[in-house]
């Protein structure tokens, strides 16, 4: 049962991080969308030339700051420039077709609902067996220590029964201030937040926890960067990487909850 109860959980994890990955690649294709030059793939990579222009202008402001030398300074708002460029089209072309993109999100979903339906069984199961073990003063203590605590939805750690809001990952467990949650940020405001100050849109969108991660990975990778542009131009190297991952962060922050 132990080693059932594991795989169940271990597939559960697998498809939420698949789910997240299609809610990004879906957010990011509503977001080109609002740019009104069409639907199709290559007018969303039209748009997303804005976004990586804005890459570009941050990226020079910075070398002006640092006296970066001009050829210094252009090569890497290039680089900058085509890093955010190929995110984005990794987020437009995985698969070029939305219809596609809408099944498997379905199919992701259903598969999470019915493998946290066989865990919850697993576990009554196992509690059933628990019971039978032990006697009636242990039974009472196990039954009330039950009662307690329940496992949190979305990272699956142990929480109080009467808690509101998970204190592992930030959601919200409550399912009314769930739902007034998701009624209350904005998509836009969130992405652009986490543009300005990577992980700011999750603290934005109470994802507190996603967002101190978001903060401090991106900013480590880009105080890499910037350190490196004064040592034989290894900020050449990991400033793709920042970007990259700073796209990602934006519309991580624009996505919807896998819940």
């Amino acid at each position: 049962m132990p080693t059932e109860l594991q795989r169940v959980r271990q597939s559960l994890r697998r498809r939420a991080r698949l789910l997240r990955s299609v809610e990004i690649r879906r957010a990011a294709r509503r977001g080109f969308d609002l740019v009104h030059f069409g639907s199709g793939p290559v007018e969303r990579l039209c748009a997303a030339l804005i976004l990586a222009a804005l890459f570009v202008f941050v990226t020079l402001a910075v070398s002006l700051i640092a006296k970066l030398g001009p050829t210094y300074g252009l090569a890497l708002a290039g680089i900058a420039f085509l890093s955010a460029l190929g995110a984005s089209a990794v987020l437009v072309l995985w698969p070029r077709n939305d219809r596609v993109l809408e099944t498997e999100r379905r199919q992701l979903r259903d598969d999470i609902v019915a493998l946290r339906a066989r865990e919850a069984d697993l576990l009554d199961a196992m509690e059933e067996e628990l019971v039978k073990r032990e006697d009636a003063r242990h039974r009472g203590i196990d039954r009330d220590a039950r009662s307690r605590t329940r496992p949190c939805p979305y990272c699956r750690e142990v929480i109080s029964a009467r808690a509101l809001k998970c204190r592992f990952c930030g959601e919200f467990v409550d399912e009314e201030l769930a739902r007034e949650r998701q009624r209350a940020w904005n998509p836009g405001i969130a992405a652009a937040l986490s543009f300005i100050i990577p992980g700011l849109g999750q603290v934005y969108k109470s994802q507190v926890l996603g967002g101190l991660v978001w903060f401090f990975v991106i900013d480590c990778v880009y105080a890499g960067s910037f350190v490196g542009m004064y040592i034989c131009c290894m900020g050449l190297l990991t400033l793709p990487v920042a970007v990259i991952l700073h796209v990602v962060c934006i519309f991580d922050a624009a996505a919807s909850s896998t819940a």
